[in-house]
């Protein structure tokens, strides 16, 4: 039953250190003000995962100090409310995971935002954790004897109101089934958790993608590399507008990428040698490009979960420095510096984008930094 699987708990970009002096973050919790309340600014030992659907909260996953662990708690949950543009201080909190929670493969809320929905054990375990009593609760998890369902851990994903994974189901002799994409309700127990929607292993296998982001459990962005040419392949799959994978563009090099809200934002390199930053819209068959023959890339690419706001970095001649920039139709999908930072430069670290692309959030050495995007 076991398959090798790729463990990650967050990815990101971009961290705040201004070489003419501080920018004026629009809040800022700084190293010193984050490890008071048991925080620490440690890439090995906290990850920044996400805002809040609503935008009202960030929250991190850290590991847990040696007393909780010999307690049986792990990891935990770092809850950091906004209001108004501001963090509040005051209102962090920090939820310790308990049974079965081992380690965080990946965690998101559910649509309420009243629990969290965590993947661990390399996918084969789910747990609910309710975040106003911090109690933890088993979902579903493989018991011998009994058919069930694995998760690729780090596809989890929340999209128009429900949630969508990507696994396989296993009988009761643990003989696995095809990889396939199902809608998951949190409010189930067991594998009725689950409902299988499109079986997918046979065109992943065809395939052979590098690289892929699912934005629905019936959409997704692929990329493969071509045997004869070196080049990569960029594919788009979204029955019945494509029903199967079918190839929507081609370059030398695939760098950055993100999908939400059947769209794809990526940054390429062109047979030119040259860069592209461009968006695709899977439903209308859109290619929308934001920049073309750029001398520099553009990575740390972002889309807001709404589809609508695109957040990246350039690296313009600076070793770990970029300039931050959003687009969107507001902006006639043209990049522009965002609103707080403007042209000062910053360094490389973790980033997340509100879900309606107003803010992001950047977690450094600094602390933590609350930014508007527009």
């Amino acid at each position: 039953m076991m398959k090798k699987l790729a463990l990650s708990l967050v990815a990101g970009a971009c961290i705040l250190s201004l070489s003419a002096g501080q920018a004026l973050a629009e809040d800022c919790l700084t190293k010193s003000t984050l490890k008071k309340h048991g925080i620490g600014v440690d890439y090995t030992h906290t990850a920044l995962s996400s805002f809040s659907h609503r935008g009202d909260f960030v929250y991190l996953i850290q590991n847990t100090d040696f007393e909780q662990a010999r307690k049986g708690q792990f990891s935990e949950v770092v809850v950091v409310p906004i209001h108004n543009g501001k963090f509040v201080e005051e209102g962090i909190k920090r939820l310790p995971l308990g049974t079965p929670v081992t380690s965080v493969n990946y965690a998101t809320l559910t649509p309420d935002q009243k629990e969290m929905i965590i993947v661990t054990r390399s996918g084969a375990t789910f747990a609910r954790l309710d975040m106003k009593t911090g109690e933890t609760k088993t979902i579903h998890e493989h018991v011998a004897g009994k058919p069930g369902f694995r998760a690729y851990p780090e596809i989890l994903y929340y999209v128009n109101g429900k949630m969508f994974i990507k696994g396989y189901f296993y009988n009761g002799e643990d003989f696995a089934d095809v990889d396939c994409t199902a809608t998951f309700d949190p409010t189930q127990d067991g594998v009725l958790a689950f409902d299988r929607v499109y079986d997918i292993e046979l065109q992943e296998a065809k395939l052979k993608p590098r690289n892929e982001v699912f934005t629905d459990v019936d959409c997704a962005f692929y990329a493969a590399k071509d045997k004869k040419t070196g080049n990569m392949k960029i594919y788009a799959w979204n029955p019945p507008t494509f029903k199967e994978p079918t190839q929507i563009d081609e370059c030398k090099e695939f760098i950055s990428f993100w999908g939400a809200s059947n769209r794809m934002v990526y940054a390429t390199q062109k047979s030119n040698n040259l860069y592209q930053l461009a968006l695709y819209d899977v439903k209308t068959k859109t290619k929308t490009i934001i920049v073309d023959d750029a001398q520099f890339p553009y990575k740390n690419v972002f889309l807001s979960s709404d589809g609508s706001t695109i957040l990246c970095t350039d690296t313009k001649n600076r070793v770990n420095r970029a300039n931050y920039f959003y687009a969107d139709k507001s902006t006639g999908w043209k990049l522009t510096p965002t609103a707080d930072l403007g042209k000062r430069t910053a360094l490389f670290g973790p980033t997340r984008l509100a879900d309606d692309g107003s803010y992001f959030v950047i977690y450094s050495d600094r602390g933590l930094d609350l930014y508007r995007t527009r």
